[in-house]
């Protein structure tokens, strides 16, 4: 099965789905992170706080979002939303997952978007 391949709003590199954060943009303006089933316009960063900075300078992720309607783009509360929302899904994971068995390849690759995300400062720009 080939994997899917999205594009990064602020690099503008494509890179496979699963190593990227997905964004929405709600029916109220806001954006937050999302999960595969959320509905919304959907946008895709690299685990990086370059790429997000250069999303919010460039207003990449308000041309990805907003296309239709008002984007609220507080980029601080996204950046620690998005950093929360990745070690949340890694609990999850983690608490779901079969005793004595290898982490599946969805645990590994939020554990290192998680680790990119770290590597960065964690919280964003305090």
């Amino acid at each position: 099965m080939v994997e899917p391949v999205r594009t990064c709003s602020g690099c503008r590199q494509r890179r496979p789905q699963r190593t990227l954060v997905r964004l929405r943009r709600r029916s109220d303006g806001r954006i937050d992170v999302a999960r595969r089933a959320a509905p919304g316009r959907r946008a895709y960063l690299c685990a990086s706080r370059a790429c997000f900075d250069l999303a919010v300078r460039r207003r990449g992720l308000e041309r990805s979002l907003g296309k239709t309607g008002r984007v609220l783009l507080e980029p601080e509360p996204l950046w620690n939303t998005i950093v929360k929302s990745e070690q949340d899904e890694i609990r999850l994971l983690r608490r779901t997952q079969m005793p004595n068995t290898q982490p599946s390849d969805r645990l590994a690759a939020h554990e290192a978007v998680a680790a990119s995300l770290a590597r960065q400062g964690g919280r964003g720009r305090e």
